[in-house]
């Protein structure tokens, strides 16, 4: 099953132990959902990085293996892809405006 990941899930995943971080966990072993995002989204949570840190459950080094993990799970999908779909989404409120 395709399953689109946006930044708040990543970001619920990197800041907690709880159940964002389990799906990715377990979809490892059973290949369930195939994780897409657009390829900006680790571009989005970079810009917060030292924020989603300082807040974090893990360990520094915890952090970066969790991260990676994440990284691997998700499959970016370039921009060039979709942009054609953009106003159209956004005109439909699929998207922020921005």
């Amino acid at each position: 099953m395709l399953v689109i990941s946006d930044t708040n899930t990543v970001f619920s995943a990197l800041l907690t132990r709880g159940k964002p971080l389990l799906v990715f966990e377990v979809n490892s072993l059973i290949k369930k959902f195939e994780f897409i995002a657009p390829e900006f989204l680790f571009f989005e949570i970079g810009k917060r990085l030292d924020k989603i840190i300082k807040f974090t459950h893990f360990s520094k080094e915890e952090f970066v293996e969790i991260f990676s993990f994440i990284k691997k799970e998700i499959e970016l999908i370039p921009l060039k892809s979709f942009e054609d779909k953009v106003k159209e989404a956004k005109a439909a409120g699929a998207l922020e405006a921005g």
